[in-house]
This record gives C-alpha cells, structure tokens and sequence, in this order.
C-alpha cells in the first residue's frame, strides 16, 4: 500500500510538473507572440506610406501671387475631402435619359438622396473620415450624402498627410497689403486613401485674385446717361438700349408669362448688391408686372447700392435680376449671392444640398479655363450632372471677351484660346453675347472695342 501511494503520489507529482510545464510554456509563446505583434506595429508605424501626386497648382493662378514664406505649422487650415463618385458614366447616362425627350424616364428627376446613394459608396466615406480621426483631423458636420468631409488641422499635420509643403502667399497686386493665402504648389495622398478620395479642395487651387475678379464685372467711369428722347407712352423700345421688348422681338419670344408653380435663381458674388427699388423703377418703366425677388440667400439687396462709384456695385446683379424677371415673369425669383473663398464650386455643393433648388439658375461669372485644376473642374461637372438630374438647368455667360478671355484687355500679346468656366463645362448652357439690333442692325457677336 505504502508503494502503490508512492507510486501514485508520483504520478500526480509528474502530472503537476507536466501541467505547469505546458502552461509556461504557453506563456512564453503567448509573450513572443506579442512581442512580435508589437515589433510588427512599431516597423509598420515607421514605414514610409506609398504616396502618389494627385495634382499640381496651375502655373496660371501661380502668376497672381507672390510666394511669400512657409506657412507656420501651428497655424489652423481648413480642407475638404471630395469622396470619389462610384460610377461618372452612370451618373452621366441617367441624366442623358432624363433630359431626352424621346427616353421613357424624360423629366423623371430624381431626389438629391437618391442621386447621393446613386454616386457615393458610405463605406468609402467612413473610410476616409475614420482614417482621417485617426491623424488627428477635426471632422466638422457637413452635409449627409454631400461626399464631402469638411476637416481641419494644424498646418504640419496636412504637410504630413499630404507629403508636402503648405506657404503663405499674396497676391501679385495686392503685395504690400496684409493679404495672406494658404496654399501647397501640389500634394500626394497615400495610397489607402487614392480609390476613395477625388481631390482635396483647399490645397492647390487658389483664390481668385481681385484684378481677375473686377474684370468679370463691366467697369463704369461715369454714370450712365438717362435714355434721351424716350417716349413715355410706349417705353417698349429706346434707341442704343436692349429692352426686354427687343429681346421678344429679336429672339421670338410670344409669352413672357411664366407659372408661379416654377424657379429661377441668379448667382451674384464679388462684393455685387442688386437694388429692390431699382428693380421696381425697371418694371414700371417698361411696363412689367411689378414683382419682388421672392427670396434672398446671402444678403446683398440695398436700396442704396447703387449710390457710389457710378453704380459699379449693382451694375452686373441689378442687370441679373432685371432681365431675367423680364424675360420669366410671374416666376418665383431667388436671388442668392455667395461670399465665400471658393468662387464657384462650393456654391454648388450649397445648392445641390437644397430641398428644391431653383430649375435654372443664370451665372454670369467665370473664371479663364486655364486657372481652374482639372480636380475642380471634374468635381464641378459631377455637382452639375447631380442638379441636372434634379432637373435644374445652369446657364452661365461665355464672358465679355470671346476666346481671349480678360486677359487680352491689357494687351493684344495676350490673345489666345482661353475660355471661360463654367461656361466650357459640358453640363451648363453657354451663352454669349450678341450687338446690333438695338442700334437698328443685324445681329452679331458682341465686339467691345466697337463699343
């Protein structure tokens, strides 16, 4: 008995030795493989990310500014993450069906929801904002189905992500004021970020300068003069004077009246103010039923803006308004004027976020094709493919200028082919800019050197 106990007791002996011996060991892999895991993370860390060049700023809006020094890396920037569209030729073929009048889906618009579920993937866009938390980005609230994510960080933290180098520019101009813009001459985007993000606004495209942006605008030295010799009774047609009665004449228009059941907008920036009393003086001059703007986004309606500087700050809004109430009348007018950075683009992202944006909306601005990056252009015709499918209509002016663009108004040398944007966008109607009939004679494209 004593033997078969001894016997025993060293089989459980065995048994606890082999038992903890299994559990040490374990450990110990349990530990390596931690370890290891660890050192992984650590080499994974600081390795270098693959970083491709998604664009570069181009040369034409470079020339405007002065780069002055690096920008400092505490200072705060602001920047918008565009989220790739999943499929442009889908987006581009609904809109054909529902603009052809021949197609089974004509006029079938869709919601602004249904076009976002259409052109984003959600799982792209919470990749892209987790990816950003996780540098340390503040994600800002920006509209849901934008595929937008608005963001901000210290300057040193987007040269990092974006693998460059952010300065402080001035505009050429304007060098011995305090004006500064934050910019990179090109950046890269790592390569888990390439198939779900487009560009990124805020970067590389730059401000338009002031000297571009008071050329948009026909400049007044004096005062108009007051139409001379205007017969009171008629007020329809007045010699040297586009009437909205010549623009029926001219162009065959039967009906000006329009549904009160439609919309129309016009765009107004660059410091523009259109003037109600102005607007109620026009109709009743020519005879117009007298209406109001029915809704004004962004201020800038002043009885009083045309005061000073010869009228020079409503001549282009006062011009929008007027003429297009004249031409639709009875439509329910919105008026919205955009004081932001961004001259174009960020507006649209604006209206394409409506619950019901206008049907048409008239730009009278643009910008020399040649300054716009091709990210932004593209970016553009894919908000403008998303409102044509909600059945809005962009018209915007070919400019004062023909192909030359502004630039040649200083000198002939600076003649080439520049078009205007958005005009040049496939997705907007362009219109030019015709003379001769109010002077009695046929109809040409404008010359402003003839006057």
């Amino acid at each position: 008995f004593f033997l078969k106990l001894l016997w025993v007791s060293g089989l459980c002996s065995v048994a606890i030795s082999y038992s903890w011996l299994t559990e040490f060991d374990t450990t110990v892999k349990s530990a390596f493989s931690l370890q290891e895991t660890l050192q992984s993370k650590v080499v994974a860390d600081v390795t270098p990310k693959k970083f491709r060049i998604v664009e570069s700023a181009k040369k034409a809006a470079l020339d405007h500014f002065v780069k002055a020094k690096r920008a400092q890396h505490s200072l705060e920037h602001d920047g918008y993450f565009y989220i790739r569209v999943q499929d442009e030729e889908l987006l581009s073929r609904k809109l054909h069906e529902v603009s052809d009048p021949y197609s089974p889906t004509y006029a079938q618009y869709l919601t602004g929801d249904e076009i976002a579920e259409m052109a984003f993937d959600e799982n792209s866009h919470y990749h892209v904002e987790t990816y950003l938390q996780r540098q340390g980005f503040t994600v800002h609230p920006y509209k849901e189905g934008s595929g937008i994510i608005h963001v901000s960080a210290p300057v040193n933290l987007w040269e990092t992500a974006l693998n460059t180098e952010f300065f402080e520019y001035q505009p050429r101009e304007e060098a011995t004021k305090d004006v500064r813009v934050v910019r990179a001459e090109s950046y890269s985007l790592p390569d888990e970020l390439m198939h779900h993000v487009s560009f990124v606004l805020n970067i590389v495209s730059f401000p338009l300068p002031s000297e571009i942006s008071r050329a948009l605008i026909p400049k007044r030295t004096k005062a108009a003069p007051a139409p001379a010799a205007v017969d009171l009774t008629a007020k329809k047609f007045v010699k040297g004077y586009v009437t909205p009665a010549l623009i029926n004449q001219v162009y065959d228009v039967r009906n000006n009246t329009g549904s009160r059941f439609a919309s129309q907008g016009v765009y107004e920036t660059i410091d523009q103010t259109y003037s109600p009393s102005d607007l109620t003086v026009f109709q009743r001059f020519f005879g117009l039923p007298t209406e109001k703007v029915a809704k004004v986004i962004g201020g800038h309606a002043n009885n009083n803006a045309c005061l000073k500087d010869h009228g020079n700050d409503c001549v282009e809004a006062n011009l929008d308004v007027q003429y297009l109430m004249a031409v639709g009348q009875h439509i329910p007018t919105m008026y919205y004027y955009w004081s932001g950075e961004d001259f174009m683009l960020a507006w649209l992202n604006a209206v394409v976020s409506m619950a019901k944006p206008p049907q048409i909306f008239s730009i009278s601005y643009g910008a020399d094709e040649n300054y716009i990056t091709t990210s932004y252009a593209t970016s553009f015709n894919q908000v403008a493919m998303r409102l044509g499918l909600m059945g809005v209509t962009l018209v915007a002016s070919s400019g004062d200028d023909g192909a030359v663009s502004t630039s040649a108004r200083s000198s002939p040398l600076h003649c080439g082919y520049a078009p205007s944007f958005p005009a040049s966008s496939p997705y907007v109607v362009a219109v030019g800019g015709t003379m001769g009939p109010e002077d009695g004679k046929p109809e040409v494209a404008c010359q402003g050197d003839t006057g």
